[in-house]
């Protein structure tokens, strides 16, 4: 029997709504059910696989009293951010009830069950998710190394050797890349002009600065300064930096930078922190 059961399902295009990501990750539980002989169960529950959190959550302890003590449940949640891109669509999690998780995750997680979720950049306060189960956390930009060795490995997958050395495809994806979503739509689109960006990735940028426009409110005067001092040549600068360029206090600079965090990659260079946008792609579409 096998020791890991696995579940993924991933946002990676804005393309799946929430209850298409309830719908399918219950479905699948109710399958994995199945298979550890609960019949019975499962014919009484096939009606309820969009019902919420308490549905959820007695899903998980099913399976977690029937798993046994060698095998584990591992469930993955890629791109738990970006869901779904289209602002029409997205997930109003005031409608949710008081203190529930997005996507209804649950708080507590029975015995050999564990998930794996994945998200850009974010402040505590704004993870949408409340936890008290043990919990760890990775930053992949703590790993650069390991991460473009493995963007070369997917690039090779993907790709025959004609086309690796193909000079309009190395302007576009550097040795040094290490975003996933980035260099799988530049391999899917391998065939555009160096001048047109996948459609794909313009969408995904608009909807960064849809999100980041939402988060100016009042500031938007200073945002838009701060705006174009990140992405002159995007080189680290630090808030104190940009602060006297403006002529502005680093509190306003510093609460700007807070609602944009996601989008910004953080540096710290003799004990002063310095940002960046996450990407020169993005960057330079921010300038056009």
């Amino acid at each position: 029997m096998l020791r890991k059961m696995f579940i993924k399902h991933s946002f990676l295009r804005g393309e799946n709504l929430y209850v298409d990501f309830l719908a399918t990750v219950s479905n699948q539980l109710l399958e994995i059910l199945l298979n550890l002989g609960n019949k019975n169960i499962v014919d009484n529950l096939i009606d309820s696989s969009t019902e919420g959190s308490g549905f959820f959550s007695f899903l998980l302890q099913k399976i977690s009293d029937r798993l046994a003590a060698y095998q584990s449940l591992i469930i993955t949640i890629d791109g738990c951010d970006r869901v779904p891109a289209p602002l029409r669509d997205r997930i109003d999690i005031n409608q949710q009830p008081r203190g529930a998780n997005i996507f209804y995750l649950p708080r507590y997680l029975p015995e050999k069950v564990y998930f794996i979720l994945t998200r850009r950049p974010f402040l505590s306060d704004k993870s949408g998710l409340l936890i008290e189960t043990p919990a760890q956390y990775l930053d992949l930009a703590d790993y650069p190394e390991q991460n473009q060795a493995d963007i070369q490995e997917y690039i090779k997958n993907n790709l025959n050797y004609t086309q690796i050395i193909n000079e309009q495809l190395l302007t576009k994806i550097s040795k040094d890349e290490t975003n996933f979503m980035y260099v799988s739509e530049i391999l899917a689109n391998r065939n555009l002009p160096n001048d047109n960006l996948p459609q794909n990735l313009q969408n995904y940028y608009q909807s960064h600065w849809q999100k980041m426009n939402s988060a100016m409110n009042q500031q938007q005067s200073i945002a838009l300064q701060v705006l174009n001092i990140l992405s002159q040549d995007n080189k680290p600068i630090s808030v104190e930096k940009i602060a006297e360029t403006l002529d502005e206090d680093e509190y306003e600079i510093n609460l700007i930078l807070d609602k944009w965090r996601e989008f910004l990659d953080l540096e710290t260079i003799s004990g002063q922190v310095y940002y960046r946008f996450y990407h020169n792609d993005f960057c330079n579409w921010l300038k056009k």
